[in-house]
């Protein structure tokens, strides 16, 4: 339910490119735009980005903000890279100023002349919200119950990894390092939780490479919850634009195993809140599972690291009145 102060207008825009539902979302956002004449307006997402920066121009409303929040056009190859990166481009000619979510990222799209410097700002570490650190917590009681209902002991030691399960989170990657690992350290268990996207946990299970170690939990309502249950959080990823759940597991207090990408680098101080390794090696992926796993005195302090770094450079409200007092700038000075 919308905030009193808050109007919530609906406005359909599929997530993959359709030309011609494409174009009906843009002339429903500039007849939108026009109606409403906003002050500004605000985008997240690369394809409600570009249709909201051109019909902001369409509309003529002048303020045209998007926030980049990582590319995915970086893992792909040929005539689709270059269709993606060419949207990204002229998404950063039609809006006046842009946000960037870590300045990793704010480098990397610098240096492939998608973005202007002169364009573009990271506010403060970076994140797009930030974590609510009322909700993101260590939960004893949870850690107890959610182990329990997938029959894990509090003596077990758990990996885990949250959100999307797709290729491009490393997911095949964490499989493979685990598997290397698992018969060596007793009691060791791996837990994926979010959405199965690209039918990870069928084609594991056909390729004989799903350890019953491994605990697929599917999507959830209480991720807060489902990261006080593991020891170490991991993250893989091919293609980060920051890493929320990793300030989210720094909130809950687990350090990080990720990998050393634009975005992440900005997520994680590498020897103080977590370990990284090189994107899809899987033998320094269960190198660094062990050094955590196998030295709790360590992961304890990345862990209190992690957590004290999330409290004082990515609360919820910190990084909210970021935004707020960047938009009172903009809208003053235009």
């Amino acid at each position: 339910m919308s905030p009193p102060q808050v109007k919530l207008i609906p406005l359909a825009i599929e997530r993959d490119i359709s030309l011609l539902s494409d174009l009906k979302s843009l002339f429903a956002l500039r007849k939108t735009f026009s109606r409403e004449k906003f002050d500004l307006v605000l985008s997240v997402t690369p394809k409600a980005g570009l249709l909201s920066a051109l019909a902001g121009c369409f509309s003529g409303t002048r303020n045209r903000l998007h926030w980049f929040t990582g590319q995915v056009w970086l893992t792909q190859r040929g005539f689709k890279r270059y269709l993606l990166k060419s949207i990204d481009k002229l998404l950063a000619s039609c809006v006046r100023f842009a946000l960037v979510d870590s300045q990793s990222q704010f480098d990397f799209l610098i240096a492939e002349k998608v973005l202007n410097p002169s364009k573009g700002e990271v506010l403060g570490e970076g994140s797009i919200c930030g974590v609510n650190l009322e909700r993101f917590k260590f939960n004893e009681e949870a850690r107890a119950a959610f182990r329990a209902q997938i029959g894990l002991s509090d003596e077990a030691k758990v990996l885990l990894f949250l959100g999307r399960l797709n290729k491009d989170k490393g997911i095949f990657d964490l499989v493979e390092a685990f598997n290397l690992i698992v018969n060596e350290i007793d009691n060791l268990h791996l837990v994926l939780v979010g959405p199965d996207e690209q039918l990870i946990e069928q084609s594991l299970s056909s390729s004989e490479k799903l350890h019953p170690k491994i605990h697929f939990i599917g999507g959830t309502s209480e991720p807060e919850k489902w990261l006080s249950v593991g020891d170490v959080f991991c993250l893989p990823s091919y293609r980060e634009g920051f890493g929320s759940s990793v300030i989210e597991a720094a909130a809950v207090g687990l350090p990080a195993i990720t990998s050393r990408i634009y975005g992440l680098t900005d997520a994680v101080v590498e020897g103080q809140t977590g370990l990284m390794h090189q994107v899809g090696n899987v033998d320094e992926i269960a190198s660094k599972m062990k050094q955590l796993i196998n030295d709790e005195e360590l992961t304890k302090r990345l862990g209190e690291n992690a957590r004290q770094r999330a409290e004082s450079s990515f609360s919820q409200r910190y990084v909210s009145g970021l935004l707020l007092d960047y938009m009172n700038k903009e809208l003053s000075s235009s």
